[in-house]
């Protein structure tokens, strides 16, 4: 009869190991990177202002009709203004090492620290190569009007503009699925949502828009019967259909 070996769940010699060590396996411990989260959309976060050299997005084109100045005017959806998600982290609370060390990995991931000394909380900004801005049903008027809406308020009245936005996912509604709309405008602590891809092929939309049906067939039917020609060829800033699932936690 084999004996079956049970590893144990507890180190209780880890506090005899020598400091570096400690400090190494407390480090390999922690996440080096993040998967793709979901943010809310919330309104307040366009603003305009001057680019300069420094800035993603800033022209140095020179034109007789249209000054530098006029060219990096820009209205931009500031995505650093988006609610925070909640990073839990138990490590911060096992001992005044482990909190040390979890701060300092903290800083250097770009997490945020906020609340008291002795209960701290730790939350992640938007990256908008990695993350994904969530538009629900009732916000999603204010996604394309709030723009609008924001260029004609008197600090921007005869002002020239453009529109400079980060954000390069964005998630809807799957009663949203079906509307075609325009993406002139997209080139409170929410909770942590978790994406996981559901099995299943993804769909690459071809630059004609004309994919076969087949290809169609090889998503899900409750997504493909959303796909029709006409969502297709009229959301051009749509280059990939993946089906995924959000889990909350």
């Amino acid at each position: 009869m084999t004996a079956t070996t049970i590893s144990p769940s507890t180190f209780p010699l880890f506090s005899s190991l020598a400091l570096e060590l400690r400090a190494k396996i407390l480090e390999e411990s922690l996440p080096s990177e993040f998967p793709p989260a979901l943010y809310f959309y919330k309104e307040g976060c366009w603003h305009p202002r001057i680019f300069t050299k420094s800035d993603l997005g800033y022209s140095d084109k020179v034109s007789e009709n249209v000054s530098t100045e006029d060219l990096n005017s820009k209205l931009e959806f500031r995505h650093d203004l988006l609610d925070n998600i909640t990073v839990r982290m138990p490590l911060l609370f096992v001992n005044h090492e482990a909190r040390k060390i979890t701060l300092t990995w903290a800083r250097n991931h770009g997490i945020e620290t906020c609340g008291d000394t002795l209960f701290p909380c730790l939350s992640l900004p938007f990256n908008p190569i990695r993350d994904i801005l969530y538009v629900s049903v009732n916000r999603w008027d204010d996604l394309f009007d709030e723009p609008y809406q924001r260029s004609i308020k008197d600090d921007m009245i005869g002002l020239n503009h453009r529109i400079f936005n980060e954000v390069q996912r964005l998630a809807v509604p799957k009663s949203m699925l079906g509307v075609s709309f325009a993406m002139d405008t997209f080139n409170e602590l929410s909770d942590y949502y978790r994406i996981e891809e559901l099995d299943g092929s993804s769909l690459q939309l071809k630059e004609s828009r004309e994919n076969e049906d087949e290809e169609l067939y090889l998503l899900s039917k409750d997504v493909a019967q959303y796909l029709t020609p006409g969502f297709i060829a009229n959301t051009p800033s749509i280059r990939e259909i993946r089906p995924v699932l959000a889990v909350k936690g």
